[in-house]
C-alpha cells in the first residue's frame, strides 16, 4: 500500500503521530538526506525533495513494492538518529540491519532477475 513517506516514518518512530506537526520539518530534513543514500544505491528519483505530502511512489515510481526494503531502511536511519539505542548490543543490532538492508537493496538493484516474480 502506498503511503506518504512522512507517515511511515512518524508512525513508525516511537511517540509521534500523524497529527503531531512539531517535528515535520526537522525529519524531512533526515529523510531527504537518506534518501540521497538510497539514490547512492541506484534507487528512486534523484534529487527528489520528500514533502510532507510526498508519496513512496512519488520516489520509488512503479517499483514501490519491489523496493519496499527502502521504506525500512529510511525508517530504521531516521529511528538511529532520532532516538539512538544506548546498549552496545542494540546499536550493533541497528548496524548490522542497515548493512544487510543496504546489501540486499543493492543486489535487488544489480540482480533483478533474481527477485522478479519472487514477490
Amino acid at each position: 500500500m502506498d503511503e506518504k513517506i512522512l507517515t511511515t516514518i512518524k508512525r513508525d518512530i516511537n511517540g509521534l503521530t500523524e497529527d503531531n506537526t512539531d517535528f515535520d520539518d526537522e525529519l524531512l530534513d533526515h529523510i531527504n538526506s537518506f534518501l540521497r543514500y538510497l539514490n547512492r544505491f541506484g534507487i528512486g528519483v534523484e534529487s527528489f525533495i520528500a514533502t510532507k505530502d510526498s508519496l513512496w511512489s512519488d520516489f520509488l515510481g512503479e517499483d514501490v513494492a519491489y523496493y519496499s526494503e527502502a521504506k525500512l531502511y529510511i525508517t530504521l536511519k531516521i529511528k538511529y538518529w532520532w532516538d539512538p539505542p544506548t546498549v552496545g548490543a542494540a546499536v550493533n543490532a541497528i548496524n548490522e540491519s542497515l548493512k544487510e538492508l543496504e546489501f540486499n537493496l543493492m543486489v535487488r538493484r544489480e540482480c533483478p532477475e533474481s527477485f522478479r516474480g519472487n514477490e
